[in-house]
């Protein structure tokens, strides 16, 4: 039964995600991102507890594997672009790994000093 409470509500917060996207059409963040953002809102207020959502977000995260299969289909079936264009992805890949882990590290600095 926590397992359906739990999964319910990051299905619900998904889906509010995906209200927040067509209300905010200016704003370029998808759905899903939007419903990232209120769960870690939720639970940096305290209106939500951790152990609330644990017992779906577990299972999830031990599933995560299998969430990249389309990712590697999509690499394989544009190898052609992948081979043409490989130095612009790796650059890409790069510099998008580096400034998430710069504002990844100051947020939760901050968030640190901060409580």
């Amino acid at each position: 039964m926590r397992f359906l409470i739990a999964f319910t509500l990051l299905l619900a917060l998904e889906w509010l995600g995906g209200q927040l996207e067509h209300a905010l059409p200016g704003v370029p963040l998808s759905g899903p991102l939007w419903g990232m953002l209120l769960l870690f809102a939720l639970l940096a207020s305290g209106l939500v507890r951790e152990a609330w959502v644990r017992p779906a977000a577990e299972p999830l995260i031990g599933a995560m594997g299998l969430f990249f299969v389309p990712l590697g289909v999509g690499i394989l079936a544009y190898a052609d672009v992948v081979a043409r264009r490989w130095p612009a992805i790796l650059v890409a890949l790069a510099l998008g790994s580096t400034l998430t882990l710069l504002v990844s590290g100051s947020l939760a600095r901050w968030l640190h000093r901060s409580s």
